[in-house]
């Protein structure tokens, strides 16, 4: 196989970009860094913020693609309810209902009356 006559591949791409962009990003921290040093600023100072920057923006990134994957796989996840029909029962006027009785047993009906669980005079 002929590596010159091949087109080059997405990896290779996404190499030379990511390359490109830390280019670009040293070249501007290097002009900001000899800015802020003329301006009068101590340079280990400078270097300093520049990463303390640096930090706050790739911690800003994993944030913000944290809750796009979180979102993506939500939306994943409800197709898949829905394809698999888990989702086609589910009414809105439905009402979810349960036993009130059985759950607060009122002490002074007429089946309640002579329980010892409603006893106050145990207590």
């Amino acid at each position: 196989m002929d590596r010159i006559n091949t087109k080059p591949g997405f990896a290779f791409r996404a190499g030379q970009l990511m390359g490109t962009a830390l280019l670009r990003c040293t070249a501007l921290e290097r002009r900001l860094t000899i800015w802020c040093v003329g301006g009068g600023m101590n340079p280990v100072l400078c270097r300093w913020v520049l990463r303390i920057l640096k930090s706050g923006l790739i911690a800003l990134v994993l944030y913000l693609s944290f809750w796009i994957a979180a979102v993506i796989f939500g939306l994943w996840l409800l197709r898949g309810m829905a394809e698999l029909g888990l989702m086609s029962d589910f009414r809105s006027n439905d009402e979810v209902g349960f036993d009130t009785e059985g759950l607060f047993p009122d002490p002074y009906s007429q089946d309640n009356i002579h329980d010892p669980v409603f006893d106050h005079e145990n207590l």
